[in-house]
């Protein structure tokens, strides 16, 4: 294991390092150990006892192998390609299921900021112009096409 480090690496998460192949996989195991299991926070979260993580050095990699079932879970954040590309095989047969998941997390955001600090947004009327002319239901079609799906 050519990881650069002379120890597995340790934490306080709920999961330790069992196994790990650099650049190929990491398989976390539950921490029975875990300080704060009994947290209500911690509820329903961290459920498994052991899982694989592998890496993909591509995110077209990683969903070409999950269309043909390589990774048993796949997380998508392109709304684009949820809406043009979901329909491979493994969905029509029903050996894949897809779902919006909803919850009340915060989450971040996308958007445009303007870097006020630079000299040509410190006039007042150059932020009351940028508010002005700013295209609001143009961006919001445009923010839309690379906005997460959750």
């Amino acid at each position: 294991k050519q990881s650069g480090l002379e120890y597995t690496p340790i934490g306080s998460a709920p999961y330790f390092f069992d196994q790990f192949e650099v650049g190929c996989y990491v398989i976390l195991k539950r921490n029975p150990d875990y300080w704060g299991k009994y947290m209500l926070i911690m509820q329903d979260i961290a459920n498994l006892d052991k899982f694989c993580i592998d890496f993909f050095a591509d995110a077209s990699v990683v969903f070409e192998a999950f269309k043909v079932g390589e990774p048993n879970t796949m997380h998508e954040f392109n709304i684009r390609t949820w809406d043009t590309q979901y329909d491979f095989p493994a969905i029509t047969m029903g050996d894949v299921v897809t779902s919006v998941l909803q919850h009340k997390r915060p989450l971040g955001m996308t958007g445009y900021a303007m870097n006020i600090h630079r000299d040509v947004f410190k006039d007042w009327y150059v932020h009351d112009a940028m508010g002005n002319t700013f295209e609001r239901s143009f961006s919001s079609i445009v923010v839309a096409t690379i906005h997460h799906v959750f």
